[in-house]
């Protein structure tokens, strides 16, 4: 699979840049309701959050040891994340 994530800026109705992940098997993602984060998941439970202002890209590895499956930003901009390997973790938006 594919390890680009290929973004769209609907104000100039165009693709940007794709966003190089070095991550495969990406499976999962959703956007932050409160912040500039985007926060994907893969089939290896690895974990990236990327700043959508800083374009920076934090690859977080072994997040959880099966698939990520579902996930949810809350009010506070902190992330559940459940997985394959029957746990449910709660990260910030760094991912700590």
């Amino acid at each position: 699979g594919n390890s680009a994530i290929i973004m769209w800026d609907a104000a100039q109705r165009k693709t940007m840049t794709p966003v190089e992940t070095n991550m495969k098997d990406l499976c999962w993602m959703q956007w932050s309701k409160v912040g500039p984060q985007l926060a994907v998941g893969s089939g290896k439970g690895n974990l990236i959050i990327y700043n959508r202002r800083t374009t920076r890209m934090n690859p977080l590895l072994g997040k959880h040891s099966k698939k990520i499956t579902a996930g949810a930003w809350n009010s506070a901009n902190q992330l559940a994340l459940a997985s394959e390997d029957k746990t449910i973790t709660l990260s910030t938006e760094q991912g700590d």
